[in-house]
């Protein structure tokens, strides 16, 4: 039994992943420290404290980002490896972490990828079972 649908899932998900998180870093932070900037300029308080705290933010942001990209780079390396015929307990628990992080994150399009690799990697397994 080929696990083609699965691996294009898993493929996806990384893929998009991937691409999330170079927006993250390179597009949202950036964005978010020059507006940020423009903010606290406006209403003159770009002290230490508040600069400080701004740029707290923007390393969150770009942690949050290396996070989805290393997550991405996973994804993508195990859909390479899967095996058609074996049942592997590590691919299921790393698309139940991927999909409940993608819940956390309220990433729709990480959900859906990953959630249905997951279901469709449960029913064939139980299908591979049963035979």
């Amino acid at each position: 039994m080929k696990r083609k649908a699965e691996k294009l899932l898993m493929m996806a998900g990384g893929i998009w992943n991937i691409v999330a998180a170079a927006l993250t870093i390179f597009g949202y932070s950036g964005w978010f420290r020059e507006e940020g900037t423009k903010v606290l300029s406006h209403v003159d308080k770009a002290d230490y404290a508040n600069t400080s705290l701004l740029d707290n933010l923007v390393q969150v942001a770009m942690i949050y980002g290396l996070f989805v990209l290393i997550m991405g780079i996973v994804t993508l390396f195990v859909a390479r490896l899967m095996e058609g015929q074996i049942v592997d307990r590590k691919i299921m628990i790393w698309l139940g972490v991927c999909t409940v992080i993608s819940f956390v994150s309220f990433d729709v399009i990480g959900i859906f990828f990953y959630l249905a690799a997951l279901v469709i990697y449960l029913a064939r397994n139980k299908a591979l079972k049963s035979v």
